[in-house]
């Protein structure tokens, strides 16, 4: 017994919503067929076009972000567009909102509000359009839309890629002046700019802000919309690619200082290939980014690392000139000292010669010793002789003044340098 009333009782019940489920159907088709009658509504006239001024509130979702276009000035976002507005022309007493998709969105009117800084805008439409209308029974008319655009940016690179780009979105009516269409936000910063997905390969966004305008244009006012995005570049790919290969490069030049001023193919090949390696870097990178009047960041540091490297060549070039003039002096002295020999009187030419004898004597004498002393060292220093020979005619182990001075004068200036451009650029 107890059974067959609960049957019964949801029977009824399902019953109950299968007809209040109609009943709202029919309702909600009556509705918008009414919609299509130019009589009763026409969606080519706007909301209190005789009375007031419209306020549209505007927000949106942020599904992701793309990564900004330095070479084309450009970013990208994909969004949900939300706009409210009231149509008391559009009040209805069905028992819940009513809600229009795909064509019969073209039903009522719709607000002209475009992207004035946009280049290129997708609406998605597969499998179906991705937009839709709710209507309250106040006339409440919430318009949702799915959109991919593009919009352009001022880029400014005079800190890249130390650099932080502040790029905005301007929203406004084409054709509805500030008294026909005053746009809104709908004032809680979270709602009307939400983020679902920030992440980025190079940048990280940092601040979002909106803000409320008036654009002017031939002297008509239009009320406009701002937001404005702050994208911080990341440091690792420049830091990885750029920034530590010319560290390394700079430093690799610096070798040359401990390396003999005789071994003039080592020093002269080590010097042309940092240069070059330098150059190299710098064409490498130029292609990513815009071709600009200004010195970038980056430029800057890879120019003074040039000039680094290229002033360890001109280093060498300037030990080369001090050494043959000494050589130069040396050979003045010496011929200057002869004709003082030829000078000396005559009657000492006997005591010369004898004592040039005795010290060619001693000279032989010490050069025997030696002969023994060597012969009687190690079989294994013998074999490495010729090897430590070839070692010291490349490694300088008396180094030139100009040599001993550019060994601390060149890391020291790049090190400071480097302290005073990551101070300066990193604030």
């Amino acid at each position: 017994m107890v059974y067959g009333q609960v049957m019964a009782l949801f029977v009824l019940i399902t019953m109950f919503i299968a007809m209040a489920r109609a009943s709202r159907l029919q309702e909600s088709s009556m509705f918008i067929n009414s919609l299509k009658d130019d009589s009763k509504y026409d969606k080519r006239l706007r909301p209190y076009h005789r009375e007031s001024t419209l306020n549209i509130t505007v927000g949106m979702t942020i599904l992701s972000f793309g990564e900004i276009n330095e070479i084309e000035g450009e970013f990208s976002l994909d969004i949900f567009f939300r706009q409210t507005w009231i149509d008391p022309r559009l009040k209805h007493n069905n028992t819940g909102p009513v809600v229009l998709t795909g064509i019969h969105t073209n039903l009522i009117w719709l607000p002209d509000t475009f992207f004035i800084n946009v280049r290129t805008v997708k609406k998605h439409d597969v499998p179906s359009s991705a937009s839709s209308i709710k209507i309250q029974q106040n006339g409440e008319v919430k318009y949702s839309e799915r959109v991919t655009l593009s919009a352009g940016c001022e880029i400014d690179l005079h800190r890249y890629p130390l650099d932080s780009q502040i790029c905005k979105l301007r929203i406004m009516s084409y054709a509805y002046k500030k008294d026909e269409i005053e746009y809104q936000w709908n004032g809680d910063a979270k709602t009307d700019i939400a983020v679902m997905n920030d992440q980025m390969a190079q940048l990280i966004v940092t601040d979002i802000q909106r803000m409320k305008t008036t654009a002017v244009f031939r002297e008509v006012h239009f009320s406009e919309l701002v937001a404005s995005f702050e994208f911080r570049r990341r440091l690792g790919y420049s830091l990885l690619q750029i920034y530590a290969p010319t560290f390394l490069v700079v430093t690799l030049s610096w070798l040359s200082f401990w390396i003999s001023k005789n071994a003039v193919a080592a020093r002269i090949a080590l010097g042309v290939t940092t240069v070059l390696t330098i150059v190299t870097l710098n064409g490498s990178y130029r292609s990513t980014v815009p071709k600009v009047s200004y010195i970038k960041a980056l430029d800057l540091y890879l120019i003074v690392s040039l000039f680094f490297v290229f002033g360890a060549v001109l280093e060498y070039i300037a030990v080369l000139l001090h050494h043959d003039y000494g050589f130069q002096s040396k050979v003045k002295n010496d011929k200057k000292e002869d004709q003082e020999i030829q000078e000396v009187n005559k009657e000492n030419a006997d005591q010369d010669i004898e004592l040039v004898g005795t010290f060619s004597s001693r000279r032989n004498s010490t050069s025997k010793a030696s002969k023994q002393s060597s012969s009687s060292g190690s079989i294994r220093v013998r074999n490495n002789a010729k090897a430590v020979d070839f070692i010291r005619n490349i490694i300088s182990v008396d180094s030139t003044p100009i040599d001993k001075i550019s060994k601390l004068a060149f890391p020291l200036s790049f090190i400071l340098f480097n302290i005073v451009y990551w101070i300066c650029y990193s604030v």
